[in-house]
């Protein structure tokens, strides 16, 4: 066996220069990803919301849900670096595979053989990329591209300072889900039930912080409100902090973008306040909105 989990960056201060690589290895590692999510999808039995698929966030590694074995199996990701694992339940390293100028065929066989070795069925396995992940020449049999250290780490200071931020929220609400990153859209979040009619929720809201997608060109900072039925009054939408604004392409939600942050506080603790009322005012006003 090899080495359990190692320590990794922290959530220490974020600066503007690092940030520059930031989408570029997030694309790379949101690409990366997809082999957990498949095998959740292909050898996991589905739960209704697809949670099957999710993946915890710990220490540097997007770690899978459990697998069908004897013993207690995940396929994992070590972003310090690109290197897909197979771990067993103490975080213990089974197996290992850089995917660095690999290509996703030459991933998937190696998984395919590993999870074999483990009486784990993989006639079914296979990565079916869903239509929004964005173009790579990963996805037409291109190599999975090298990165600096100095990348890698940025990648894990940022996504720390998600994860802590996500925990901080889903604690004080004793019905939040877990904190997780789903591989379709690779945002770390939480889904917050606030109103039920005997079991099935009628409001809620959710917290995330997202990487570059359709509709901001980085990572952000997001809270999205819904409910079951009747109309959201949008006409005068509540006020947030002087960095966050309001999303209305798509869908109504608060955004803060990360470099607005980081641009306008040096400090770690600064940064981490300014994220913080940005999340209690959004927050606040996604109860309002909802009449709850």
């Amino acid at each position: 066996m090899l080495n359990k989990i190692k320590n990794s960056a922290d959530s220490a201060v974020i600066s503007s220069h690092e940030i520059q690589s930031l989408n570029e290895i997030s694309h790379a590692l949101h690409l990366a990803s997809q082999f957990i999510g498949a095998a959740g999808k292909c050898l996991i039995v589905p739960e209704a919301d697809g949670s099957h698929t999710s993946m915890r966030w710990k220490a540097g590694w997007f770690i899978g849900k459990s697998l069908p074995s004897k013993q207690r199996l995940h396929v994992a990701l070590d972003t310090d670096g690109m290197i897909l694992l197979l771990i067993d339940e103490q975080d213990e390293i089974m197996s290992s595979f850089d995917l660095t100028s690999k290509t996703y065929e030459e991933g998937i066989q190696w998984l395919k053989v590993t999870l074999e070795i483990f009486a784990i069925n993989v006639d079914d396995f296979k990565i079916e990329m869903e239509a929004d992940i964005p173009d790579h020449p990963v996805r037409h049999g291109g190599s999975f591209p090298f990165f600096p250290p100095e990348d890698y780490q940025t990648f894990i200071k940022t996504r720390n300072l998600g994860s802590k931020v996500m925990q901080y929220f889903a604690n004080k609400y004793r019905n939040a889900s877990p904190v997780e990153t789903w591989p379709h859209h690779f945002d770390i979040a939480t889904h917050v039930p606030l109103l039920k009619e005997g079991e099935e929720t009628t409001h809620a809201i959710s917290l995330g912080m997202a990487i570059q997608d359709a509709y901001v060109d980085e990572h952000y900072f997001y809270i999205t409100h819904w409910k079951k039925e009747g109309n959201i009054n949008y006409e005068k939408l509540p006020e947030l902090p002087s960095l966050g604004y309001w999303n209305r392409k798509d869908f109504t939600g608060a955004i803060l973008k990360l470099s607005d942050v980081i641009n306008h506080h040096a400090k770690p603790e600064d940064q981490w306040l300014s994220i913080l009322t940005f999340m209690e005012a959004g927050i606040t006003a996604s109860v309002k909105l909802l009449g709850v």
